[in-house]
């Protein structure tokens, strides 16, 4: 099965899907939609409805690092309505009143995939009204405020297998201004990061200082 999200930010794309999960045979058959997430501006708001307890649903949060940072479900919260703060990395405000869980993301954008069991043909109404419960809105709307001043707009490059074989550090380098280093990750990204610009062409990758013998049980230095 594949999906594609075709949708503009902060807008739930739904595809309707049978399917039985291979990789993962515990996860119902079900169908499958989703949202990206751009927290740059500011927190996004997402709420569930309550749905009845034999139904699995899931909501998985997933940065741009690939880190599941979080789920809302029937297995890791519950079956009750809901409200949940997801914020960026840089994000300082305080939880408002109303919100159940704040997730935050390593980085400005993350994808949030949605999972409702389908039972089986005649089940499909259920659902549907299932999802017309999922809500994906900015907190300043969540709040009845005015919405902040909106991000730049992005110039995404284009990119193709081939683009992405001959200019993968180009792009790297365009997704980590989007991403704040870890300070595992600080070194790396001086290295690589949005605030040196340089070519893909110009990064070398470091190999770490050979590790001798002393001490380890081995008796040849690491090459």
């Amino acid at each position: 099965m594949k999906f594609e999200y075709t949708a503009a930010f902060q807008q739930l794309s739904t595809e309707l899907v049978m399917r039985e999960s291979v990789a993962a045979p515990r996860i119902p058959k079900g169908s499958l939609e989703g949202v990206w997430l751009d927290l740059r501006a500011e927190p996004i708001v997402l709420s569930v409805p309550a749905v009845e307890k034999k139904r699995y649903y899931s909501v998985m949060l997933c940065d741009d690092n690939t880190f599941n940072y979080g789920y809302i479900g029937s297995r890791a919260s519950g079956s009750e309505a809901g409200d949940y703060l997801v914020v960026g990395p840089d994000w300082k405000g305080a939880t408002p009143a109303g919100i159940k869980k704040v997730f935050r993301s390593s980085t400005q954008f993350s994808a949030v995939p949605y999972r409702t069991q389908l039972f089986n043909a005649e089940d499909m109404p259920n659902v549907v009204k299932v999802q017309a419960g999922y809500k994906v809105q900015p907190l300043s709307a969540y709040l009845h405020q005015p919405a902040p001043p909106a991000s730049p707009a992005i110039d995404f490059p284009k990119i193709n297998k081939e683009l992405v074989k001959t200019g993968f550090f180009d792009y790297l380098d365009f997704a980590l201004q989007f991403a704040l280093a870890g300070p595992e990750e600080k070194r790396n990204s001086r290295e690589a990061g949005p605030h040196r610009h340089r070519s893909g062409k110009e990064i070398r990758l470091q190999r770490p200082p050979a590790r001798t013998a002393s001490g380890s049980g081995f008796g040849h230095e690491r090459r």
